[in-house]
C-alpha cells in the first residue's frame, strides 16, 4: 500500500501537474477513468496476496522466482488470445530455453550456497495463482494504455489510484481471514530482538526506502515499455537482471569465486534472450525488403514473361518470313534482336532459378 501511495502521490500527480498543470491533475484524478481500472489493479493486488500467502506457508524464494518464469509464455499465449499476435516457432522455442535455462540458473545458484528442500503443493498453488493473476493484469493494463490517448503518467496514475483501492481493501481481508499475526498489522508482531510492533510501517529502515524506491523505478519503466513494446518483450528483458545480479551482486559485490557452471548458464540466458529479440525480424525484413522492391523484384517470373514474349514475337513465321525478306545490312541488324531475345530469355530464367534456390 505504501507503494502506491508513493506511485500517486511522490510521482504521477506530480508529473501530471509539472507538465500539464490543473488540466492534467483534474485528467490524473478522474474517478472514471481509475474505475475503469480497477479490474485490472485488482488483478495485480490478488496476485500479490497470493504471493505473500505462498511465503506464508513455506514457499522459499528460489522456488518463487523458478515457478514465476512461466510468466513469459503464458502471457505471450494471452497476448495472442487478446492481442491476436503471432509468434513464431524460433520465439516460442526461444521463450521455452529462456524459462529453463533462468530456472537452472536460480536453482544451480541456490545448490551451491544451501541444500534442496520440498516444495510444499499449496505453495505452488498460491505463487502458480499469483502468476496467472499478474499475468492477466498485466496484457489488460498494456490493452488499456495502447487503446488510450492519454500520456503515460496520466495512465499510470489511473492504474494505481485503483490498486490503492484494492491494496487496501485486500489489506483487511487479508488480516481477517488469516491466523497468523504477522498478516494483520493491527495484531503485535516480532519486528526483531523480540520487541513486538503493530502497524503499518513499522521496522522501517533505510533499506527499506531503498527498495521503494528501486520498486518504484521498476514498476514505472518496465510500464513504458509495456506501453511502447509488449508485456512478453518486458518479461523476456527482465530476465538479463539475473546477470547483474550474479556478476556484480555476487562476485563484485559479495566477493563469491566464480562458479564456471553458473557463469555458463547465466551466459546461455543472455543469448536466449538475444534470439528472442532477432527470432521476430527476418520475416519482417523479408517482407519490407519485398513492397520496396515491387512485384518485379518480388517475383522474377514477371521478367521471364516479358523476355518470352518478345522472344515469340522475334520467332514467330511472320517474323521470320521478315527476316527472310531482308537482305544485306538490314538481315545484319535484325538479327541480334531476336539474339538479345533468346539471352534475355537465359539470363531470366537463370534469375528464376536462383532466386528459386534462395527462396529457403
Amino acid at each position: 500500500m505504501s507503494i502506491r501511495l508513493v506511485k500517486i502521490c511522490g510521482v504521477g500527480v506530480i508529473l501530471a501537474g509539472l507538465l500539464d498543470g490543473t488540466p492534467g491533475l483534474h485528467a490524473a484524478l478522474s474517478p472514471k477513468e481509475a474505475w475503469r481500472c480497477l479490474p485490472v489493479a485488482a488483478c495485480f493486488s490478488l496476485g500479490q496476496t497470493c504471493q505473500v500467502y505462498a511465503y506464508g506457508v513455506g514457499i522459499s524464494a528460489v522456488e518463487n522466482t523458478v515457478i514465476g518464469y512461466l510468466y513469459m509464455p503464458l502471457s505471450a499465449l494471452l497476448s495472442r488470445w487478446i492481442f491476436q499476435r503471432a509468434y513464431s516457432h524460433l520465439e516460442w522455442l526461444s521463450l521455452l530455453l529462456l524459462v529453463l535455462s533462468a530456472s537452472g540458473f536460480v536453482l544451480m545458484q541456490d545448490a551451491s550456497s544451501s541444500g534442496s528442500s520440498s516444495m510444499d503443493p499449496l505453495g505452488v498453488a498460491f505463487v502458480l495463482g499469483s502468476v496467472v493473476l499478474s499475468c492477466l493484469g498485466s496484457i489488460l493494463a498494456e490493452k488499456v494504455m495502447k487503446a488510450g490517448s492519454s500520456p503515460f503518467y496520466i495512465q499510470k496514475v489511473h492504474l494505481e489510484v485503483g490498486g490503492l483501492v484494492s491494496a487496501v481493501t485486500m489489506l483487511f481481508i487479508s488480516g481477517c481471514l488469516s491466523e497468523r499475526p504477522n498478516d494483520a498489522f493491527w495484531k503485535k508482531r516480532d519486528v526483531g530482538g523480540g520487541h513486538m510492533e503493530s502497524g503499518i510501517f513499522v521496522a522501517w529502515d533505510g533499506k527499506i526506502v531503498l527498495v521503494l524506491v528501486a520498486t518504484v523505478l521498476q514498476s514505472w519503466l518496465g510500464g513504458l515499455v509495456a506501453k511502447r513494446l509488449s508485456t512478453v518483450v518486458r518479461a523476456v528483458a527482465q530476465c538479463l537482471s539475473l546477470l547483474l545480479i550474479y556478476f556484480v551482486g555476487d562476485l563484485v559485490l559479495k566477493h563469491i569465486p566464480f562458479d564456471w557452471p553458473v557463469g555458463s548458464m547465466a551466459i546461455v540466458v543472455a543469448l536466449t534472450v538475444q534470439v528472442f529479440s532477432l527470432a521476430g525480424k527476418p520475416m519482417q525484413s523479408v517482407t519490407e525488403d519485398q513492397a520496396q522492391d515491387g512485384p518485379a523484384a518480388g517475383h522474377p517470373s514477371a521478367s521471364t514473361a516479358a523476355a518470352a514474349s518478345e522472344s515469340a514475337a522475334c520467332s514467330s513465321p511472320d517474323a521470320q518470313g521478315g527476316v527472310r525478306g531482308l537482305q544485306g545490312p538490314t538481315l545484319a541488324a535484325a538479327q541480334p534482336c531476336c539474339q538479345g531475345s533468346a539471352d534475355s530469355v537465359t539470363a531470366a530464367t537463370g534469375v528464376a532459378r536462383s532466386s528459386t534456390g534462395s527462396g529457403w
